[in-house]
C-alpha cells in the first residue's frame, strides 16, 4: 500500500522474539563471556592451550572451543579449569547472572590451592576414567580411610 500525500504511513514493528530464541542467546552470550574470561586468564598465567588441555584432560582444540563459547562447559569441566588457573569457580562465573554486574572482580587465587591444585586435578581426571564402579568405590573408600587417618584397606 502507497501512502497518499499527507498520510502517515503505520510502522510495522516486528514481533518480538520468543522467549526460547531469548534464552538460547543468552545461554550463547554466558558461554562466550565465560571462554574469555578462563582466556584470559589462561594467558595471563602463561599457559598454552595445549598446556592447559593437559591439565583438564581434553585436548588443546577443545580448549580452543571452550574458550571460543562454542561448546558448552560441563559443571566438572569448570572445576578442573579452575584448579587448573587456581582460581574459584565463583571467580569465574561472577557477573554473569543478567542481575549482576557483566565485570567479574580482580582473580583472587586459591589459598590453599597451589601447592596442590595440579595433584588434585590429576587425581579428578583420572578418577573420571575408571569406569569400573567396584574399582571406584574401592577408591573412593581408600580415599576416604586415608584422609580419615586410618590405614588402605588391604
Amino acid at each position: 500500500m502507497v501512502a497518499q500525500p499527507g498520510q502517515a504511513q503505520l510502522a510495522m514493528a516486528a514481533p518480538p522474539p520468543p522467549p526460547e530464541q531469548l534464552r538460547k542467546a543468552r545461554h550463547a552470550e554466558i558461554q562466550r563471556t565465560l571462554g574469555q574470561r578462563i582466556a584470559a586468564r589462561r594467558r595471563a598465567q602463561g599457559i598454552s592451550m595445549r598446556e592447559m588441555g593437559e591439565r583438564i584432560g581434553v585436548s588443546g582444540h577443545q580448549v580452543q572451543k571452550y574458550e571460543a563459547g562454542q561448546d558448552m562447559l560441563s559443571a566438572s569441566t569448570l572445576y578442573r579449569i579452575s584448579l587448573a588457573l587456581e582460581q574459584d569457580v565463583s571467580d569465574l562465573v561472577r557477573g554473569l547472572d543478567p542481575g549482576e554486574p557483566n565485570q567479574a572482580p580482580a582473580p583472587a587465587p586459591l589459598p590453599h590451592a597451589a601447592p596442590q591444585a595440579q595433584e588434585r586435578l590429576e587425581l579428578v581426571a583420572n578418577f573420571s576414567r575408571i569406569t569400573d564402579p567396584a574399582l571406584r568405590r574401592l577408591l573412593l573408600q581408600t580415599v576416604r580411610r586415608i584422609a580419615a587417618g586410618q590405614d588402605a584397606p588391604a
